[in-house]
């Protein structure tokens, strides 16, 4: 039984940065579709879905539109081709075949594929001991950690995880973030903070003094009862003294 759809493969360009995307649909206009794919849908999320389309072709054939699609990624090189500046210029992480999205049918991702989207961690344990760790999933099943907690220690969200530090040394999957150097407060800092004087500038502050018909009152609740006013007149018509 022959389940081949009739099956278009275009050229997408995005207008703004020049990436270019070579895909594939059954579905969708291949004017309007915009196309998927992981690289290119998050470089549409950060540049903006403005898309040309340069080229399209529909194919009826599986074996034809198999050898024209892989044909066409090896000699555009849509995997590795980098322009002068050193960026991609295809969106596409693994060759198209214009069947399933990509690579060769019925076999698994080459190992160099995956390298390329494998990222390159620097751990330090929680006894100091620094390692670079190439697989951060396996690390994590293997240490009992989560990838989530870890992926926050790297972007600088949370200090440590179990004792662990780490920070990111790659960014192969071309994710937006900004590493933050998280900072420790020192126990001097600390009983600053938790100081009666601090504590009570808080407080001072959280319930501010306010002068309401030329009368000062030491807070909204005082000048509520004195004054017989709601609080939201209290403020809309009185001046609230709070300290800076």
């Amino acid at each position: 039984m022959n389940d081949f759809k009739s099956t278009l493969l275009m050229i997408k360009q995005h207008k703004v940065t020049g990436l270019k995307y070579f895909c594939k649909t059954a579905l969708y206009d291949p004017v309007t579709y915009l196309g998927s794919g992981t690289y290119w849908g998050r470089h549409l999320a950060e540049h903006g879905p403005y898309v040309d389309t340069l080229w399209y072709q529909l194919f009826d054939n599986k074996e034809e539109i198999m050898n024209y699609a892989l044909t066409f990624s090896k000699d555009n090189n849509i995997v590795d081709a980098l322009d002068e500046n050193g960026r991609k210029i295809w969106a596409n992480l693994i060759p198209e075949n214009g069947i399933d999205g990509g690579g060769n049918l019925g076999m698994p991702m080459l190992q160099k594929q995956k390298d390329k989207l494998s990222d390159t961690w620097e751990v330090v344990k929680p006894d100091g001991t620094v390692l670079i760790v190439k697989n951060m999933r396996q690390f994590c099943i293997e240490n009992k950690l989560n990838a989530s907690a870890m992926s926050a220690l790297a972007r600088g969200k949370r200090g440590t995880f179990k004792g662990y530090k780490c920070r990111k040394l790659t960014n192969n999957r071309n994710v937006k973030y900004e590493h933050k150097e998280y900072n420790y407060l020192t126990d001097d800092e600390k009983k600053k903070i938790n100081s009666e004087a601090v504590k009570q500038a808080k407080k001072e502050k959280a319930t501010p003094k306010i002068k309401y018909n030329g009368v000062t009152y030491n807070s909204l609740v005082e000048a509520t009862e004195a004054a017989g006013k709601s609080r939201y007149l209290l403020i809309k018509d009185g001046e609230l003294l709070r300290k800076d």
